[in-house]
């Protein structure tokens, strides 16, 4: 299998946001439950995906909180 193969595969189980306001809005709702996720820009279908958050919460919630 190729790797463009395995990352669609890998992205269609993945739930997908049509903005980055949308994906930050779901992140925000997910922090408020102690779920530490981060939006992303896939690079397979264009859309918004979550993933694990990593690195320091303050600076994590502060790019959640900006609106671009």
């Amino acid at each position: 299998m190729t790797n463009r193969r395995k990352h669609l595969r890998t992205c269609r189980r993945k739930k997908k946001y049509g903005t980055e306001q949308d994906a930050k809005a779901r992140a925000r709702g997910l922090w408020r439950q102690g779920i530490r996720t981060v939006p992303y820009l896939c690079p397979v279908c264009g859309g918004w995906h979550l993933t694990h958050a990593k690195g320091s919460p303050l600076s994590i919630f502060r790019q959640l909180e900006d609106q671009p």
